[in-house]
């Protein structure tokens, strides 16, 4: 198989022009590029080669300048606002219906936790009340351990034992 390695627009053209195929005539001049450098007439429209580096540094560069740029187009000016606008608009129906619960559930937690800030600021534990409290829960939680019920169904007691103490919930 002859496989040929692919080459780009401008090597193809700089190709053409070494073997001195003619190229499209220069409109300022009336003549072709081969002509030109042949005849040693400098194109001033000719650019002079860049390395590869200095190519890819420009383009980083010119990437770069979008970032520090203050200005925005217009266009993108009136999408960033719109989406603004858009944002800030809520629809404030859905909370009606549940501002009145919350506020009862609010006041209500409040006040239970004013009264349990008031009743931990009364009283000041010294280390023996702490002690005391400690002996008399390793005490509370041996006799729970030791009740029949309990040793026959753990789980079924705790449970039980949950929905007698703690408040329902409506």
């Amino acid at each position: 198989m002859n496989r040929r390695k692919r080459t780009s627009l401008a090597t193809k053209a700089a190709n053409k022009l070494s073997k001195g195929v003619p190229g499209p005539k220069n409109e300022t001049t009336g003549s072709t590029s081969q002509e030109a450098r042949e005849g040693g007439v400098v194109n001033r429209f000719e650019m002079p080669r860049e390395s590869k580096h200095d190519k890819r540094k420009e383009r980083h560069d010119a990437w770069q300048q979008k970032f520090n740029s203050k200005t925005i187009s217009a266009s993108a000016r009136r999408r960033r606002n719109r989406k603004q606008r858009e944002n800030l608009q809520v629809n404030m129906s859905s909370f009606e219906n549940v501002l009145p619960e919350l506020e009862t559930e609010v006041e209500e937690s409040e006040k239970k936790q004013n009264s349990a800030i008031k009743d931990a600021s009364v009283t000041k534990r010294t280390k023996a009340s702490m002690r005391n409290d400690t002996v008399n829960e390793i005490d509370r939680f041996q006799s729970i351990l030791r009740h029949p019920s309990f040793m026959s169904n753990p789980l079924k007691t705790v449970q039980e034992h949950l929905n007698n103490s703690l408040p329902k919930r409506e």
